[in-house]
């Protein structure tokens, strides 16, 4: 289920990331800031739009795209893949 797969990755990717950061802090700064509540709720919500638009969408998208422009499901599937993260960029490039 491609929801179940957006919110394990998520999952990882906050946590790694965070941990990431934390280091850095670590390594190069005075120690592991405190992040204010937010600007970690817009990076979590900038995180989730991408993931959204990498692996949620393509699957329920294509077959859309494939009975509108006429082409195979595999290509619609593919262009969607490819389009849905650019077009999720001016929302989350911001952040």
């Amino acid at each position: 289920m491609p929801t179940t797969k957006t919110a394990t990755i998520f999952a990882g990717n906050l946590s790694l990331a965070m941990w990431k950061d934390a280091a850095f802090a670590r390594l190069f700064g005075g120690g592991a800031p405190i992040v204010p509540p937010p600007a970690f709720a817009a990076w979590a919500a900038r995180d989730i739009v991408g993931m959204t638009a990498i692996f949620t969408l393509p699957p329920l998208v294509a077959p859309r795209v494939a009975e509108a422009t006429g082409i195979s499901h595999r290509s619609a599937e593919a262009l969607s893949q490819f389009v849905l993260p650019l077009a999720v960029q001016p929302i989350v490039a911001p952040f």
